[in-house]
């Protein structure tokens, strides 16, 4: 069965377009199951049965996890159905508690391109940059045709490419571009002002900002969810410009202070802290 028009949309991030394709095939089978409950997870619209079973248990527990960190639990649903579906969204949970090596771990044990996307997030969260890359390339060198798995292994490519600061004028900036003409999304765009802001192209990347504020995209389902990003790369658009980035960064912190931007943020302000303090007190010692 062809499920490409799925991940299609899931993956660029219109998540009602998938969340209709899915509802389009007339089966509960696990890659329907799995796309349908993450595409109302997105949307903020998935409910949990008590009279769930196999995949839809997991995830089931999976949103248990997201609420109180009882990972046990979820890896014993996963347990009781097996299969990528099933160990993805376990080192999903690892991943989101910050067991980057267990998510790792996990997505070893299995064999699907999901896998492989959750691989290389874990492995460039952590720092393994050399470990995302060697992940992505063995995958696909096993695996000749993409097929409807093409868009998770693109978008795989185009998280190490970001980290890595390669291709901004290359392939990851065609793959961006030709997502937002030929599916509009927050995180075609996003991804696509993100290119033009590695390049210091501040026309391009303030058009970018102006569109997706605008009333079309506002009123997008799921926008929501990609707000903080917007305000991080507003940030950086107004760093780069001269602009003051105080009010934004406050913004930012109210909206989701566990944001990266923020959290690095942070840390660098506790660093210069404390070299100020250190130098200060050697200043004092020799006075």
């Amino acid at each position: 069965m062809d499920y490409f028009s799925v991940k299609q949309q899931f993956y660029t991030g219109n998540y009602r377009q998938a969340l209709q394709e899915a509802e389009k095939h007339k089966t509960d089978d696990d890659t329907v199951v799995y796309y349908k409950s993450m595409a109302q997870l997105a949307l903020k619209e998935y409910s949990k049965g008590s009279g769930n079973a196999g995949l839809q248990a997991v995830f089931d527990a999976y949103v248990d996890c997201r609420e109180s960190g009882a990972l046990d639990k979820l890896k014993q649903a996963a347990e009781a159905h097996p299969g990528p579906y099933s160990a993805n969204l376990v080192a999903c949970a690892q991943a989101a508690g910050g067991d980057y090596e267990g998510a790792l771990a996990t997505c070893k044990d299995g064999d699907a391109a999901e896998l492989v996307l959750t691989a290389v997030q874990a492995a460039l969260l952590a720092g393994q940059q050399a470990a995302a890359a060697a992940l992505f390339e063995a995958y696909v060198a096993a695996h000749e045709q993409a097929g409807e798995d093409e868009i998770v292994l693109n978008t795989a490519e185009a998280y190490l490419n970001f980290a890595r600061s390669r291709e901004a004028m290359g392939s990851n900036f065609y793959f961006f571009e030709e997502l937002c003409q030929t599916f509009p999304s927050w995180r075609s765009q996003l991804g696509l002002l993100n290119l033009h802001l590695q390049q210091a192209h501040l026309p391009e990347a303030r058009a970018i900002i102006d569109l997706l504020e605008d009333e079309y995209y506002g009123a997008m389902a799921g926008a929501a969810a990609f707000r903080a990003d917007l305000l991080a790369c507003k940030i950086t658009y107004a760093a780069m410009n001269g602009d003051e980035t105080a009010a934004l960064r406050a913004e930012l912190q109210e909206l989701d202070a566990a944001h990266p931007l923020i959290q690095k943020h942070l840390e660098n302000d506790a660093s210069f802290d404390a070299i100020v303090e250190k130098y200060s007190s050697s200043i004092q010692d020799a006075k």
